[in-house]
């Protein structure tokens, strides 16, 4: 007869990051989490967006926002996350 390590189960309800698992994809929840410190998704978009417009962006200005936005339907849809961030010299905002 196998018997069971319990203490195994219990901690693996935890990724290493110290995100606790919910169901949901751990990776998911890895990058929500990672998401979160504001340079991280600096350096996110400078290995992911074309360089012509990281050069237009002051991540100075960059500033979470809710991630909730509305839709079609008159119903709202939660996204992982929501910046935005203004372009140098302009008024004007870019959400990412």
């Amino acid at each position: 007869m196998i018997k069971k390590d319990k203490s195994k189960k219990e901690n693996s309800d935890k990724s290493n990051t110290g995100v606790k698992k919910s169901g949901s994809n751990i990776h998911d929840l890895l990058f929500k989490h990672m998401m979160k410190v504001i340079s991280n998704v600096i350096c996110f978009i400078k290995n992911y967006v074309s360089k012509d417009i990281v050069d237009e962006l002051d991540f100075d200005t960059l500033k979470q926002v809710s991630n909730v936005i509305p839709n079609d339907n008159l119903t709202e849809n939660q996204i992982d996350a929501m910046y935005e961030v203004k372009l140098k010299n302009s008024d004007n905002e870019v959400f990412t």
